[in-house]
């Protein structure tokens, strides 16, 4: 190999920047008239200009170059690669044409042509094509899944587009749209206002739905991205607006979903009674979310939900709830305190409104502080406030304190205990329907939490068994208002909560009385397994003004347990029950499975409740629920979904839903299909059968 640095001194005097030009070749010749002719193995770097090429000729007189044969030409400033047959550019790379080339930007984005020709940052190609699939296989050119061909493309490193004019979009080179001209991101900006895959759907009601989504790139942090879903069987358009704000503080997300039903529409659903029936044509949705992080430890956050009526819901929203909550929350988070200043209003849909009953709390206050006395004992202050609306017909305010002194005793044994004194004072106010009454009360809470855990080991196995015994005295009847609202729901037993001291959550109501919690946890451990396993029951020395369905009404609650195994390889097992006391009938059980092997993922869950409803021991719940996704091969995956929610009821015929979801999904080097079946079936007086056929296919690099 010859290292030319003749060269370098012959072109100092001519050219400004030679010196920091540097040409290899294995073989070079130089003629008396200046030109420099060069031979194999050429290789070229000017500043951020990289050349490679088998022939290269130099002309003095005209200051460029002229390469052939496996020409490459490369600019680390502006990403991009450049392969011909032939090429000439002037000596600083500046200008260059190009014969038979493909152009490959950093993001394996592919611009080929017969004649390509750069101008600084400007590349601009006659009668080309561009793709993201791969354009060669084995040395040779190969029609791609999907490219643009154009009379002229502009590719300007400056801009933010790449420019087509007179374009036809072809999938398996057969042309399906024209277009006279059209841009898109380039590949280097990240986003970019345009239009984004389109979707068709079938719906059984709504017949073949085709959404068009355009994204509008307003500013670095802030876009609006807009969703017209044509409805072709029926003539009408579902508008959908989304609009996004990011700050270095906040994150807003505002949702806004309209639908004017034509005639046509409106007819159809009042006919087959498929939703609620009403006289308004204007459906709309309302959501807004918003995450504000404010100075020393403040966030404001809010979450809002408003829609027309119940009737979009139904018609519009595949799974939606009969009970809606919005709230503009404002807390501080510490080590030491907690402070909660928000208001909540709740809109909940019945069986024969089609406008929701509303229902506030406004304001809702929560305070808590936690110090470290002598004798490491732990204060914990609450205090909670709360004013209830419903319907400006109901208005509730409760006002709660209370201060928790404990402390944490090891005996030598190796027994825990944990005992503490809770007093709590209450002001409640009620007035319903033009009748008022109020009163204030207070108790004192007597606690005493023990656990004793006993550790043995074999060879292989590890064991843990933690007994546990709670012992709680509060008085009898504190419970003097004898009213509850949605700011306490009523007790529901479980494994979580059997050994806490107060079974009610909220605030306007207490579990009362002398009782007693006890259960014990064992567990297993070894190298390939970590085995669970918890019971638990309750004792209560009076029966307690709360539902049947609680099971802590009598005496004796009723039984609760858990058992789990886990797996290294993220396998789980779980099995969740309730013994009713009486008779030990299991009446609620939860049964959960997931497997996850390689790209093979399972999960199960099931779900069979009995409920307690006064008159009937058949009143009944079941849910399943099913997730499969395997993959067929290393571009093809599978997936399925489940859900079967079964309510029967006594005093009237068996209601619920199934659903199902399946799709294909197919992963090309430059395309990707998405191919999804869902049906739902409502099983109600009027039983509704609904379908989604959605094909849908992903171009990368569009």
């Amino acid at each position: 190999m010859i290292r030319i640095f003749v060269l370098t001194i012959l072109l100092k005097s001519s050219i400004i920047f030679a010196a920091n030009m540097n040409i290899e070749a294995d073989e070079l010749t130089l003629n008396p008239n200046g030109t420099i002719i060069a031979k194999d193995n050429i290789k070229i770097n000017y500043l951020e200009h990289n050349l490679k090429a088998n022939i290269l000729k130099y002309n003095k007189n005209k200051n460029s170059y002229a390469a052939s044969d496996n020409v490459i030409y490369n600019n680390k400033t502006l990403n991009y690669s450049l392969y011909a047959d032939d090429l000439t550019s002037l000596s600083d790379f500046s200008k260059l044409k190009a014969k038979n080339a493909v152009v490959i930007t950093n993001q394996n984005s592919y611009i080929s042509a017969k004649h390509i020709k750069k101008n600084f940052t400007k590349i601009n190609a006659n009668n080309a094509r561009f793709t993201n699939c791969r354009i060669c296989k084995n040395g040779k050119l190969i029609t791609p899944i999907w490219q643009v061909s154009a009379k002229n493309i502009e590719y300007d490193q400056n801009e933010t587009n790449i420019k087509f004019k007179h374009a036809f979009f072809k999938l398996y080179n057969i042309p399906i749209l024209y277009s006279p001209l059209f841009s898109y991101p380039a590949p280097n900006i990240k986003k970019q206002s345009g239009f984004l895959t389109p979707s068709i759907n079938k719906n059984s009601n709504l017949g073949y739905l085709v959404t068009i989504p355009y994204f509008y790139n307003i500013a670095p942090n802030y876009d609006l991205t807009y969703r017209p879903t044509i409805m072709t069987s029926h003539d009408n358009i579902h508008h959908e607006a989304e609009f996004r704000y990011l700050t270095e503080n906040s994150q807003s997300k505002l949702q806004f979903n309209y639908v004017k039903e034509n005639k046509d529409l409106a007819s159809y659903f009042k006919d087959r009674a498929i939703s609620s029936n009403d006289n308004h044509n204007n459906k709309w949705l309302l959501k807004f979310t918003n995450n504000l992080r404010l100075s020393n430890n403040y966030n404001l956050e809010a979450n809002i939900f408003e829609t027309s009526d119940k009737a979009y819901l139904e018609r519009y929203q595949s799974n939606y709830l009969n009970l809606y909550k919005s709230n503009i929350n404002l807390n501080n988070i510490t080590d030491k305190q907690e402070f909660y200043l928000s208001t909540t209003k709740f809109n909940e849909f019945n069986s024969t409104n089609i406008k929701a009953d509303s229902q506030y709390n406004l304001p809702e206050i929560s305070y808590i502080k936690s110090y470290i006395l002598k004798n490491k004992v732990n204060l914990e202050h609450k205090l909670n406030f709360y004013n209830y609306n419903a319907s400006n017909v109901v208005d509730r305010q409760n006002f709660k304190y209370s201060a928790y002194f404990k402390q944490d005793h090891i005996t030598k044994n190796g027994l825990l205990l944990n005992y503490g004194i809770k007093p709590e004072a209450r002001f409640y106010y009620n007035d319903e329907q033009n009748k008022s009454s109020s009163h204030i009360d207070s108790n004192v809470t007597l606690i005493l939490n023990s656990k004793y855990p006993l550790m043995a080991q074999s060879k292989t196995n590890k064991f843990l068994i933690t007994p546990n015994v709670n012992f709680i005295v509060s008085p009898k009847n504190s419970n003097s208002s004898k009213v509850t609202n949605l700011n306490s729901a009523n007790a529901t037993l479980n494994y979580s909560n059997v050994n806490s001291n107060n079974k009610i959550s909220g605030t306007d109501l207490y579990e009362e009385g002398m009782r007693i919690n006890y259960g014990i946890n064992k567990q297993i451990f070894n190298e390939y397994l970590k085995f669970s396993n918890f019971i638990g029951q309750a004792y209560n020395f009076s029966t307690q003004e709360v539902s049947r369905s609680s099971g802590i009404k009598e005496k004796f609650s009723d039984i609760v347990g858990i058992s789990s195994i886990d797996f290294p390889n993220k396998h789980s097992i779980k099995y969740q029950y309730k013994l009713r006391e009486s008779d030990l009938n299991p009446y609620e059980q939860f049964f959960a499975v997931s497997l996850n092997y390689k790209k093979f993922k399972l999960q199960l869950s099931h779900l069979n409740n009995k409920l307690h409803l006064v008159g009937s021991s058949k009143n009944k719940e079941k849910f399943l629920n099913a997730t499969l996704e395997f993959p067929l091969s290393d571009k093809i995956t599978f997936s399925s979904k489940y859900q079967k929610n079964l309510l029967a009821k006594s005093y009237s015929k068996n209601s619920g839903s199934i659903s199902s979801s399946n799709s294909l999904t197919i992963k090309g080097q430059c395309l990707d299909y998405i191919i999804t079946f869902d049906k739902d079936f409502i099983n109600t007086s009027n039983s509704e059968n609904n379908y989604n056929i959605n094909f849908t296919f992903s171009l990368k690099g569009l």
